[in-house]
C-alpha cells in the first residue's frame, strides 16, 4: 500500500490573475496539476495499491464558485480511479460546517471511492487529521494504538512552523508527520520526521522558485518521493536581469520608475517570449509575451531566488533559507 499526498490546492477563479488573460485559465493551470496528479495515481495502480489524501484547502473559498467545484469533479471522473480511496483532509479553508459539505459533495461524484475525514480517522498505521481537531492530537495520540504516521493540516511548533501562537506543540516525537497548510514544500525538521507537502501548485509570488509537486510515500517505510508536475513557476526579477529561462513562468518585475520598467518590457518584446508577467511599479499592469527556450534556468534561479547551489532541477526554498532536495 502506498499514499499519494496532494498538499494545498486551493483552486479558486483567482481572478487577480486573469487582467488581459482568459477568466479560468489560472485555474486551467491550477486542474491541470490536479489531472497530472490522478493521471499519475491511475498508473501506479497498475503495480501497487494505493490511495490518494487531499491534505487540506482544496478550495480556496469556502463557497467556491459553481465553475471551480465542477471543474474538480470533471477532473475526478476524467480517469479511472477504481480501487484507489481518496481521502480529504478539511483543513482552516473547510472548517465550517457549509465548507464541509461542499467537500462531501464529492463524496457524491459516481465512479469515485472520496471520504471526507471531518474528525480523527485512522487506517492501518496512519492517522488523518483535520485543522478542527489538530489541537486535540496530542491527547489523543497519547491513547492511540498503532499510529506511525500522522497526515494532517496543521502546523508543529518547534517543527518549521513560523506562528507558534497558532501551531501544535510537537511533542510525539516517535510519530512521522506529513502536513498540509503550510505552502512551502519542507521536509528538514527532526531528522526528516516532519514533512510539509507544500501547495500542489504554487500559488502567488510567495512560492518564487517552488515547482508543482506531489508525493509518493509507503507506510511501511516511511520514505518518500517528491514527484514535480508541469506548472508555471513563480520568479520575481529587477530591471536589467538577463531572462534567458525555459518553462512557463510567471514573472514580476520590479524597478526604480514605471519608465525604467517600460523600457525594460520593451526589451523583452523584441525576443520570441512565451510567459505572463506581473510588472510593478509606480501604477500596475500586466503583458503577455511570447519567449524561446533556452537552456539556462539554473542560473537564472540562483540569481533570483533566494540563492544557493543548485543540485538537480528547480530547487524549492523555504522562508528559512534552507534548501529542500
Amino acid at each position: 500500500m502506498q499514499w499519494v499526498l496532494i498538499g494545498d490546492n486551493h483552486f479558486d477563479l483567482w481572478p487577480s490573475f486573469a487582467v488581459g488573460r482568459k477568466p479560468l485559465e489560472r485555474l486551467q493551470e491550477q486542474i491541470s496539476v490536479l489531472k497530472q496528479a490522478l493521471s499519475l495515481a491511475s498508473k501506479w495502480r497498475a503495480k501497487t495499491k494505493l490511495g490518494i489524501v487531499f491534505m487540506g484547502d482544496v478550495f480556496h473559498r469556502n463557497n467556491p464558485h459553481y465553475a471551480v467545484l465542477l471543474a474538480v469533479i470533471e477532473a475526478f471522473q476524467a480517469y479511472d480511479l477504481t480501487g484507489i480511496p481518496i481521502y480529504i483532509i478539511p483543513g482552516n479553508h473547510e472548517e465550517s460546517n457549509y465548507a464541509q459539505s461542499v467537500l462531501q459533495i464529492l463524496e457524491q461524484v459516481k465512479g469515485v471511492d472520496v471520504t471526507v475525514t471531518t474528525e480523527f480517522t485512522q487506517k492501518g498505521n496512519v492517522l488523518f487529521v483535520p485543522f478542527s481537531e489538530s489541537q486535540n492530537l496530542n491527547e489523543y495520540l497519547s491513547k492511540a494504538k498503532g499510529v506511525d504516521f500522522v497526515f494532517g493540516h496543521f502546523g508543529l511548533n518547534d517543527a518549521g512552523w513560523p506562528d507558534e501562537n497558532s501551531g501544535v506543540p510537537y511533542v510525539h516525537k516517535d510519530v512521522k508527520y506529513f502536513l498540509g497548510h503550510y505552502h512551502g514544500a519542507m521536509d528538514v525538521f527532526n531528522d526528516g520526521k516532519v514533512v510539509y507537502t507544500g501547495s500542489a501548485t504554487p500559488l502567488a509570488f510567495d512560492h518564487v522558485g517552488q515547482q508543482a509537486s506531489i508525493l509518493r510515500m509507503s507506510p511501511k517505510t516511511g520514505k518518500y518521493k517528491r514527484v514535480y508536475l508541469d506548472h508555471p513557476v513563480f520568479l520575481k526579477v529587477a530591471v536589467g536581469t538577463a531572462l534567458a529561462v525555459e518553462g512557463d513562468y510567471y514573472l514580476k518585475v520590479t524597478g526604480k520608475t514605471k519608465h525604467e520598467i517600460d523600457d525594460y518590457v520593451s526589451e523583452l518584446h523584441n525576443k520570441p517570449l512565451m510567459v505572463r508577467y506581473d510588472i510593478t511599479g509606480i501604477d500596475a499592469q500586466t503583458i503577455e509575451v511570447t519567449r524561446s527556450q533556452l537552456p539556462v534556468v539554473r542560473e537564472l534561479i540562483k540569481k533570483v531566488s533566494t540563492g544557493g547551489e543548485q543540485k538537480t532541477g528547480i530547487h524549492l526554498w523555504d522562508e528559512f533559507g534552507k534548501a529542500n532536495q
